[in-house]
């Protein structure tokens, strides 16, 4: 995506456009694949630590990133993609080949219904394996 277009996503999701916020999700997109904080700082050299987790986390609350906790237990960010459904709760895979996040199909009805007798706000699961185009 060209820098206009990030921008546009930003206005979308009623997100001030400024120079870091631009960059910081152009990564993601751009890469399609989640990356720790130690590795957005890497290529955000510009900005320091705490703006960039104001940055993601604001992300993470309008919808726009998900946040997935990897088997290192780091957290990892990801770009939702225009084909992410909002309020959409299904699992991730992380393909150990070729590092990319997937969406995997979203979980039933009937099993997030069991949930109801309890309070989560965020239900992050990230599977490990290799993804349908790595096979």
């Amino acid at each position: 995506m060209t820098n206009q277009e990030i921008e546009a996503v930003l206005k979308k999701y009623k997100c001030r456009a400024t120079a870091i916020r631009i960059k910081a999700l152009s990564l993601l997109v751009n890469h399609g694949k989640a990356f720790s904080i130690s590795e957005i700082e890497e290529h955000l050299r510009e900005a320091d630590r705490v703006t960039i987790y104001r940055t993601f986390n604001s992300f993470v609350e309008l919808g726009l990133v998900s946040k997935v906790f990897n088997n290192k237990g780091v957290t990892c960010f990801f770009y939702n993609g225009s084909e992410h459904k909002e309020k959409c709760v299904h699992p991730h895979l992380h393909c150990t080949s070729c590092n990319r996040i997937v969406c995997l199909p979203e979980y039933p009805e009937s099993y997030l219904k069991t949930l109801d007798q309890y309070k989560a706000d965020h239900i992050p699961v990230l599977m490990e394996g290799v993804c349908e185009n790595c096979l």
